[in-house]
């Protein structure tokens, strides 16, 4: 068992999201999505955000993209208009990337 401890390395997992049929899981800078059923392999982030609700609306204080990813904004709006609702929130603010 020694061996065993001494040759395996666990990285923990950061946050774990559900956001209805799926779970994301991000660990340091990438996120693998659980389709409940079916595992997608871990895909690098594309941005980070950092928010919280109030006010009744999810509220996004800070958002950055990764350097070198593009993010899609339509993708971005649907996620965080997806998360909102899963918050109990109704609607939601970000601020503009440029």
């Amino acid at each position: 068992m020694e061996a065993y401890r001494e040759s395996v390395s666990f990285e923990s997992i950061k946050a774990v999201f559900d956001m209805g049929p799926d779970l994301y899981f991000i660990r340091g800078n990438k996120f693998v999505r659980y389709e409940r059923k079916l595992t997608a392999s871990a895909r690098p982030l594309v941005g980070r955000l950092e928010g919280r609700v109030r006010d009744g609306g999810l509220v996004i204080d800070r958002l950055w993209p990764e350097p070198g990813r593009t993010l899609d904004m339509d993708a971005l709006n649907l996620a965080l208009e997806r998360h909102a609702i899963a918050c109990g929130a109704e609607w939601f603010q970000r601020p503009e990337i440029h």
